[in-house]
């Protein structure tokens, strides 16, 4: 944005190219530049056309290491595929983004700003602290959903069981039972809904919690669902 070396805004604006420059057309003046990148504002000197007819702004980067990862029980485990977005310190999206990798990690290029960094999870947000430069790490609490599916009172082996948010969206996650009929999802602690495809039908849970650090249990059957949490020290059904 093109300014008076007085500070009033002349309507004139251009963006830069590929090689970071922008041309403008200006009569003999005094003149000063404000350059809006990622969130932020940067002000040039104030320069004399025709004797000046160049300016140079630098803003310096670095590379700041986002990690995430899931928390169960203190052991932490790398997740990979997470979209991590940015955002400025006071929420404004950036229109940047990256997918953490096998380690868990993304990086971004950023001024020395504060930014915010949210990662998106099964449907669920989490955000960083505030990141003035620096690495940062985002732990999502996890808790372990045990489903075990009965049709008649026997377990139901090659049951395909689908994960679903409290309000019905698919996960785009899935599992199939074991002999006992059971299969078992590490996810984020919260409400879900878990639907069992067996035999032609489908049998649904009601919505459960699914506390963190915690072993939750949820049955489902041709007839009733339970859900029990086993607890580190206590058991409660």
């Amino acid at each position: 944005y093109v300014f008076s070396d007085t500070g009033a805004y002349l309507g004139i604006n251009n963006t830069f190219d590929a090689k970071g420059q922008a041309v403008f057309q200006l009569p003999d003046g005094a003149y000063r530049f404000r350059i809006d990148y990622l969130g932020y504002q940067y002000w040039t000197a104030d320069y004399s056309v025709p004797a000046e007819s160049s300016a140079t702004i630098t803003i310096e980067h670095q590379d700041v290491r986002i990690s995430v990862a899931g928390n169960f029980q203190g052991a932490l485990t790398p997740l990979q595929g997470v979209k991590l977005y940015l955002f400025t310190a006071a929420g404004a999206y950036m229109g940047l983004y990256d997918t953490s990798d096998a380690a868990g990690e993304a990086t971004f290029s950023l001024p020395q700003q504060v930014y915010k960094i949210r990662a998106d999870f099964l449907s669920r947000q989490y955000w960083s602290d505030e990141i003035p430069g620096g690495d940062d790490n985002i732990e999502i609490p996890m808790a372990e959903a045990r489903v075990l599916v009965a049709l008649g009172g026997v377990p139901a082996e090659d049951a395909r069981v689908y994960v679903f948010s409290e309000t019905g969206a698919y996960l785009s996650t899935n599992g199939t039972t074991d002999y006992t009929g059971e299969v078992v999802f590490m996810l984020p602690a919260g409400n879900y809904k878990f639907r069992a495809d067996a035999l032609g039908e489908q049998y649904w849970s009601e919505v459960e919690l699914l506390e963190a650090d915690q072993s939750n249990v949820i049955r489902i059957d041709d007839v009733h669902t339970w859900h029990t949490t086993w607890g580190s020290d206590n058991l409660e059904s």
